[in-house]
């Protein structure tokens, strides 16, 4: 069994904002097993389910917070603009850049970052991860309840930064 593990701070902000330069969306991934029985972590995907115009009404507050000093593990993937996968690449380099198969027990997780290069639609997506266990190759889904996961470019939509909404 995996879980994800979402930053707090980060539950209620809304819909993920790509833009069309340089800067891209970020999600942690903690892998930790159900159990003290160690699990070896094979492979992730990420799953377009919906791809849609970036809607045409609405404004957009820009995030403004800045990471933490954690290791992460780094991959990159570009979502696919149809109903289709996509297989994250490794990027960084030294213990960020080290891929595929990891060990988790529920005492010793990984995590992992997956970023989402900008796009130009309103994309909903699930992520799958592929573990094996006593010989077994299993899969998890990773679908925020049910709701899945969603990013969208800027469009041509109003944007604010947070310092803006206070005078």
């Amino acid at each position: 069994m995996i879980e994800l593990k979402a930053n707090p701070d980060q539950a209620r902000t809304g819909v993920p904002v790509l833009t069309k330069g340089p800067e891209h969306v970020e999600i942690p991934i903690t892998l930790q097993a159900a159990t003290s029985q160690a699990i070896v972590v094979t492979g992730m995907s990420l799953n377009v389910t919906s791809s849609k115009p970036v809607p045409q009404s609405g404004s957009i507050v820009k995030a403004s917070d800045c990471g933490g000093g954690v290791d992460e593990r780094l991959y990159e993937v570009t979502l696919p603009t149809v109903q289709t996968s996509a297989q994250p690449r490794v990027v960084g380099m030294g213990k960020n850049g080290v891929g595929f198969p990891y060990k988790v027990t529920s005492g010793d997780p990984e995590q992992l970052t997956v970023r989402l290069k900008p796009v130009d639609r309103d994309i909903r997506f699930t992520v799958t991860v592929t573990w094996v266990s006593d010989g077994e190759t299993s899969t998890s889904t990773l679908d925020n309840d049910g709701h899945g996961y969603r990013v969208m470019g800027p469009g041509n939509l109003v944007q604010y930064a947070p310092i803006d909404l206070y005078h």
